[in-house]
């Protein structure tokens, strides 16, 4: 079922910037899809790499959007982020198949998050 009342939209959208309450949520890269639960086998590790927080946009529609995040990333070939409920550890909230970026060394990667209700 799609959520068609754009009121309704915006309101899922802002609860789904908010699970974690203030603390927020982090933002995670991985070599393969981390699964439901988050596999941590498949996530960044070393070259710098750390978990970041992501910052959300005041939401007014069915689509909550983030500012750009930098991700330092060591050698290798990325095709997932997730959101986590902590910069390590944590429960992982969601998580999304992104283009798939490889890369010969330490590097950064800009992700710029967002959800949508429909």
């Amino acid at each position: 079922m799609s959520v068609i009342v754009p009121s309704t939209q915006a309101y899922l959208a802002n609860s789904y910037t908010q699970i974690n309450g203030a603390t927020g949520l982090f933002l995670s890269i991985h070599n393969a899809d981390p699964g439901p639960t988050g596999t941590p086998a498949t996530e960044a590790t070393g070259s710098g790499y750390a978990r970041q927080a992501v910052h959300w946009n005041p939401v007014t529609t069915g689509t909550a959007s983030g500012q750009q995040v930098t991700m330092t990333v060591p050698a290798g070939t990325w095709t997932y982020a997730g959101l986590w409920t902590a910069a390590t550890g944590g429960t992982m909230v969601d998580r999304v198949q992104i283009a798939s970026t490889t890369v010969s060394g330490a590097s950064t990667l800009l992700v710029t998050p967002s959800f949508t209700i429909s």
